[in-house]
Order: C-alpha cells, then sequence, then structure tokens
C-alpha cells in the first residue's frame, strides 16, 4: 500500500513539508476476532508507534508485536489478541470485527528538509497546484 511506502521511505523528524491533499483513504482500526478488547493484550501490527501510543492513552500496558503484512493471521494463529491496520471491510468475511477506529490515514506531499534547500522553487510549485487540486 501506498501508506506503508510512505511511513518507511520517511526518516522521522527529517521533512520540512507537509501538505494534506484533503483525499482520504481510510483510517486505521482496532481489529480483533472479538467484539471486545483484552486487558494487556498483544496487538500485530504494522504501525507500532501508533499501536504503543492509542494503547497508552487508553492506560493500557500492551505487548505490540511488529510484522509487515498478513497481520491478520496474528489472530488466527494466537500470535495476538488484536490487530491494528487500514481497516478494510474483507476483514468481516474473515470473522473480525472492528472494535474502535484510531485514527483517519489521507495522502501528503513530503519533502525532506535537504531536498527542500536544494529543490526548493520546484517543490514550492508542487505544493501550491497541489493545493488547488480538486481533491481538497
Amino acid at each position: 500500500m501506498i501508506i506503508e511506502i510512505i511511513r518507511i521511505a520517511i526518516p522521522k523528524g527529517n521533512t520540512s513539508v507537509s501538505l494534506d491533499l484533503g483525499k482520504s483513504v481510510g483510517y486505521l482500526s482496532l481489529i480483533s476476532k472479538s467484539n471486545t478488547k483484552s486487558s494487556n493484550p498483544r496487538v500485530a501490527t504494522s504501525y507500532p508507534n501508533i499501536a504503543l501510543r492509542y494503547f497508552k492513552e487508553k492506560g493500557m500496558q500492551v505487548e505490540v508485536i511488529k510484522l509487515s503484512g498478513g497481520t491478520e493471521l496474528a489472530v488466527f494463529t494466537g500470535l495476538a489478541d488484536h490487530i491494528i491496520e487500514v481497516y478494510d471491510k474483507q476483514y468481516l468475511n474473515y470473522g473480525l470485527f472492528e472494535i474502535e477506529k484510531i485514527c483517519s490515514i489521507s495522502f501528503r506531499l513530503i519533502a525532506n528538509r535537504a531536498s527542500f534547500q536544494v529543490k526548493n522553487t520546484s517543490i514550492r510549485n508542487i505544493y501550491e497546484e497541489l493545493s488547488n487540486c480538486p481533491l481538497r
């Protein structure tokens, strides 16, 4: 998915420009085989920082298992109690429940600091064009 490529490609704290294009691609959800949260759960996800922050805000201890792809298998094999992933209605066909929406996800234009300094005019032009794009 594009979201995963962006998440992996952009080092933390290395961005100068971030423009939300206003085009939602869905949301991250807490998903499980049962429709209730476990206490002290094990959670499999491709987004461990978001998972840790989510459970910390809920005042819950959690064991986060970082997986890349196929996270829904973690609940079926007993590796995890829940998963946190981009919600897909297909999960319903697997007998999984969406317990809670965690956050929305949208497309963004991102430029790293070095590129922004070297190619400032080009990036600002792209930024301006996308700011006025009908996607918003």
